[in-house]
């Protein structure tokens, strides 16, 4: 033996008890004894569970049958053995029947070693046997748990509930002190407790992570590293495993970690505890190590079986997007009206995605201009306009590429005053291109009706979207450049025959101020303007001659002089060109007249003969670009008119002069 056997000696006669030793000492066992001979000292030596008992028959007051049943009733399981000086055939039996070792008499002490080595291998095989029946009812219990999950297995599709019942099937079946399951994240860095069983069941999902070192959870994170089972036998042995929290929490002796594995890939850990050290046998570990495998299969198939629904469903979402496709070419080809084009687009596109709502802008000069927003098939007009470097369109104009955003809130392309507003999380834009390459515009769709993300397959379908609706684009602007074409023919034409008709009016009119007079009021007559002016130049300045129109008190300042260079008439008059002004506050140059609060676009044009500046036309209106470049033309025409109406007016005042002079130095 590698240590002394520990000897309880219940004995009143101390020569008696020496003498015991001896006999065991000469035959070469080595014990420690402890002789006592009271009820209380053998109730309090128990507490050290010595090795085997040696007990005297009669004692003082009490007997060593009544310390056998004292022994039995403690919960003990001591090999007891009754040594005294005779005992009769009777009470042998009834001692050996109760449960005693054997019985040794006093006068044959050398029996004594054989008598305590027997019992002592008979415990010993008694405890090997209580052990290999407990193993084969864990076994037992362990293939009831297999065979309830592999029913669940094939009844369960739902991994949390297949998980969660197998955790309870091991828990209840086995008895583990705690069982829990954990699966792998995509990364492979972390594992997340999904389902548990047993002991204060998981209040909050366990949280691995499997490639750092550090404390807590080293049989699991070995486990998955090694791709095979990890034992600890007896907690306090093993000194990783001493400072794990999970140890702190549900206290237990033992751990078996078993990594889910199929064909070479982990889907997560499978832990179970047990209040007691050497709790699982090889044949327990292989057990759980077949059944990880059967849920790691299980959890292969479910996941192979989510990516068939995936693909079959996105085959249908594929064929669904090509007949929306289909429709949306035949929506636009319809029409050649532009607005009618873009609505149809921003419809075809929220079909396409799945979204609940979209808008389509058309490039206008630098900007992306969107007049309209489609939510849910309720049409809000918006008139938002995206400068270069703005938001997702002005992204658009320096890239000429798509986007897509799924985090819209805190997307840094995304105009947050417009995401705020509309209150959308995802998005896809594409540009619209002509076949040129030149950027026609570009049309959004924002939040899918089942909330998923924008994904690679919308952004497809998107872009042939934005190849059809470029034709039709293309076709409708080019439709839309010859209707104006043939409209601005059509008012020049018209302009021209107005200006004709008052060219003809002033050609009669040989008096300036009458002149200019007729000049105002037929250009506000014919252009329906704010206001008309006629300025004559004097003296490098230039001298309003007549007004009509807008003038708040009704009455022009006559003779009001204006220096070349200032305003939009001096600056016309300056450079010798007409000066057309959509938007005055848009102009640095406009200066306000008092007498004229309301204009909102101006064309001024210089009245020339010769290259030698005569005065100036000029007509206001109340509203922004109201006037264009037939105005433009047309009061062309009429200034070169004019300056021959002038120049006739001057000649004919000369004359006038000349003839008076000439009968002035007659009469003389």
């Amino acid at each position: 033996m590698n240590t002394p056997l520990q000897v309880l000696i219940l004995e009143d006669w101390p020569d008696d008890a020496e003498l015991m030793q001896r006999a065991l000492r000469r035959a070469g066992i080595a014990c420690t004894c402890r002789r006592v001979d009271t009820r209380a000292d053998f109730l309090r030596a128990l507490e050290s569970e010595p090795d085997v008992i040696l007990s005297d028959y009669n004692l003082p007051g009490w007997t060593g049958i009544d310390a056998f049943e004292e022994l039995r009733e403690a919960g003990h399981d001591i090999p007891f053995i009754l040594v005294t000086g005779a005992l009769g055939d009777t009470a042998a039996v009834e001692c050996l029947q109760r449960g005693m070792a054997d019985y040794v008499l006093k006068s044959n002490l050398e029996r004594l070693p054989l008598a305590v080595r027997r019992a002592l291998e008979m415990r010993r095989a008694q405890l090997e046997r209580l052990r290999a029946e407990k193993q084969r009812a864990h076994i037992q219990s362990l293939l009831e748990a297999i065979t309830t999950v592999n029913q669940l297995i094939v009844r369960k599709r739902d991994p949390q509930a297949l998980l969660q019942g197998a955790c309870e099937s091991l828990h209840r079946t086995r008895g583990y002190r705690s069982i829990w399951i954990g699966l792998l994240s995509e990364d492979g860095q972390t594992v997340r407790a999904v389902a548990s069983a047993g002991a204060e069941t998981l209040e909050e999902p366990v949280r691995v992570l499997v490639q750092k070192s550090g404390k807590g959870f080293h049989c699991v994170r070995t486990a998955l590293t090694q791709r095979k089972p990890y034992l600890v036998t007896d907690i306090r042995d093993s000194h990783p495993c001493a400072s794990c929290p999970y140890w702190a929490k549900i206290p237990h002796l033992s751990a078996l970690a078993v990594p889910l594995l199929y064909q070479g890939q982990v889907y997560g850990v499978l832990a179970a505890h047990s209040a007691e050290p050497w709790s699982f046998a090889e044949d327990e570990s292989a057990l759980l190590e077949e059944l990880a495998g059967d849920l790691a299969l299980a959890l292969h198939a479910v996941e192979e079986e989510r990516k068939r629904r995936e693909a079959e469903a996105g085959l249908r979402r594929r064929a669904g997007q090509l007949q929306s496709l289909l429709v949306a070419a035949q929506q636009l080809n319809t029409t050649l009206e532009v607005p009618a084009i873009m609505r149809s687009l921003v419809t075809a596109a929220m079909e396409l995605t799945g979204a609940t709502a979209g808008a389509a802008g058309l490039m206008e000069g630098d900007r992306m201009v969107f007049p309209e927003y489609n939510q849910e098939g309720t049409i809000y007009p918006v008139n938002l306009a995206y400068p270069r470097g703005y938001g997702i369109p002005g992204w658009i104009i320096e890239t000429r590429k798509p986007y897509v955003t799924n985090d819209a809130a805190h997307d840094p392309h995304v105009f947050r005053p417009v995401q705020q507003t509309l209150g959308f999380k995802h998005g896809a834009a594409v540009p619209i291109l002509s076949r040129s390459g030149e950027l026609l515009g570009c049309f959004e769709v924002h939040d899918s009706r089942d909330g998923r993300p924008f994904d690679e397959q919308d952004l497809e379908m998107l872009q042939g979207l934005a190849g059809l609706a470029s034709v039709a684009l293309e076709n409708a602007l080019l439709l839309q450049e010859r209707t104006r074409a043939e409209e601005r023919v059509q008012q020049l034409a018209t302009k021209l025959k107005l200006v004709a008709h008052l060219a003809r009016q002033t050609t009669t009119i040989l008096d300036l101020e009458e002149l200019a007079q007729q000049v105002v009021q037929s250009l506000h007559e014919l252009t329906g303007c704010y206001n008309a002016n006629f300025f004559l130049l004097e003296d490098d300045e230039l001298v309003l001659v007549a007004g009509h129109g807008g003038y708040a008190d009704g009455k022009p300042p006559i003779g009001f002089r204006l220096p070349l260079g200032e305003g939009i008439i001096g600056s016309a008059a300056a450079a010798g060109e007409p000066l057309l002004v959509p938007d005055v506050s848009r102009e640095p140059r406009y200066v306000a007249w008092e007498g004229l609060p309301h204009t909102r676009s101006e064309l001024a044009v210089p009245v020339k003969t010769g290259g030698r500046l005569l005065g100036v036309v000029d007509i206001q209106a109340t509203e922004p670009d109201a006037f264009d470049t037939t105005d433009v033309e047309a009061l062309e025409v009429l200034a070169g008119q004019l300056a021959a109406a002038i120049e006739n007016a001057r000649l004919y005042l000369a004359e006038r002069r000349w003839t008076a002079e000439l009968e002035r130095s007659n009469r003389l």
